[in-house]
């Protein structure tokens, strides 16, 4: 046994092991530098999957038939090492009786004898090495102590490289997780600006258009109170499912929060306002029309229907704009009647600067002393009896004057406030 060829062999293993390789890639390369570094007459490598073995690689070409019929066999000195973590040394192939058409198929090639050496390392075999020779005899211990030099070093990168692998699938699903959903698997919100920012600045660049669909399923929580939670959640993920099938190539569907859906789509240039509104238009007809099917839940069949706000913009619109542009559309849709697509305008466009004034002073108003409660008698059909009543809340605006819940209750949802309303509201009652 030459030991500089040994040590080349380490050297070109430990060279293979800076790269990015993969598992199979290094047992290649050990195939490769044991085949010239041993005085033996073939080299094979195996891996092992689980409870079976598969072939990998082979130098010369004349060895592959008796190590694939291995990997068909599930059966040899290779699967028999793998098993018991141990070599298997076999002097002289004709006489072992325990593979016999291994051992026959062997013969036929002119193989005399094998070795096969594990790769162990933690507790776990990965794999076999298989040095053969055409004449039969005994290996020396420096052939095997050789062999297992090999082996050893091998494993180590394999290992090395398997918990490379694992900490990067953690880093990914960790990455995934913080951008995406996890009910739905659709982007979220950071994922969402992050691509709506991207389309937006293509779009300047491209003088092209973007269009932003805000949809809002109406009356879901009667779904979740009566259904339950786990039924709301079957409803919203095989929503994400259907409008996931309308979409084109290169469009984003994002979950924003509870049951409300935004969908951006990027249109080429040099269109006319007429020809956006007919493909936008398209859009919203394919989400409508993949909500009208009932959603099967638990044996029931339900049916939702949804609210859906459009911005459109060729200028040079933030995220955070047209975001709320929908929105704000959406909310129009929901006092229209619901199951309705309103497309944003400049009248809702001055609408927006208003609203967001007061989202600004509704924060403040319960502070200020400006909420009033009334009280609206509810009266008894047969004997016109009050029977209860029912609490009304209303915002004085210094300005605006009194002001009823349809035009604040939602800014005060979308700022946070509504909680403290909310209390405010009962303790008065």
């Amino acid at each position: 046994m030459n030991s500089n060829h040994l040590m080349t062999a380490v050297a070109e293993l430990s060279r293979a092991a800076t790269g990015d390789f993969a598992i199979d890639d290094m047992l290649r390369n050990l195939c490769e530098v044991a085949a010239n570094a041993l005085a033996v007459d073939a080299v094979g490598v195996m891996v092992a999957e689980g409870t079976k073995v598969r072939f990998v690689h082979a130098r010369p070409s004349g060895v592959i038939h008796v190590e694939r019929m291995q990997e068909v066999l599930q059966a040899g000195p290779c699967a028999l090492s793998i098993d018991s973590g141990e070599p298997v040394i076999i002097a002289d192939l004709t006489s072992d009786r325990r593979w016999p058409q291994y051992v026959a198929a062997a013969g036929m090639d002119g193989w005399g004898a094998v070795v096969a050496m594990p790769l162990v390392s933690r507790g776990r075999t990965w794999g076999a090495l298989d040095l053969y020779r055409q004449d039969s005899g005994p290996w020396s211990s420096e052939e095997v102590i050789a062999a297992r030099l090999l082996a050893d070093v091998a494993v180590s990168y394999i290992v090395m490289a398997t918990d490379r692998d694992i900490t990067r699938a953690a880093q990914d699903e960790l990455s995934h997780r913080s951008m995406h959903d996890q009910l739905t698997g659709l982007p979220n919100r950071a994922l969402l600006f992050d691509r709506l920012e991207h389309a937006l600045t293509l779009s300047r660049r491209r003088d092209s258009a973007v269009a932003v669909v805000f949809v809002d399923l109406d009356r879901f929580k009667q779904i979740n109170d009566t259904f339950g939670h786990a039924a709301g959640d079957s409803v919203l993920k095989e929503v994400a499912r259907r409008m996931l099938a309308t979409l084109r190539q290169g469009d984003t569907l994002a979950r924003l929060a509870g049951d409300e859906f935004v969908l951006v789509c990027e249109y080429p240039p040099h269109r006319t306002d007429e020809e956006l509104g007919v493909v936008v238009g398209l859009v919203t007809e394919r989400i409508v029309a993949v909500l009208q099917e009932p959603i099967r839940v638990a044996h029931l069949d339900l049916t939702v229907s949804a609210s859906i706000g459009v911005a459109v913009t060729t200028d040079a619109a933030a995220a955070e704009d047209m975001l709320h542009d929908a929105d704000t559309a959406m909310y129009r849709a929901k006092e229209a009647g619901r199951g309705r697509v309103v497309i944003h305008d400049q009248a809702f466009r001055a609408a927006r600067g208003y609203d967001r004034q007061l989202e600004r002073e509704v924060v403040h108003a319960l502070d200020r002393g400006e909420l009033r409660v009334f009280y609206q008698p509810i009266v008894a059909a047969g004997d016109r009896r009050v029977i209860a009543v029912e609490a009304l809340v209303r915002w004085q605006h210094p300005q605006l004057g009194l002001l009823t819940a349809t035009e604040f209750i939602r800014l005060a949802e979308s700022t946070g406030a509504i909680a403290r309303i909310g209390r405010w509201v009962l303790d008065q009652a």
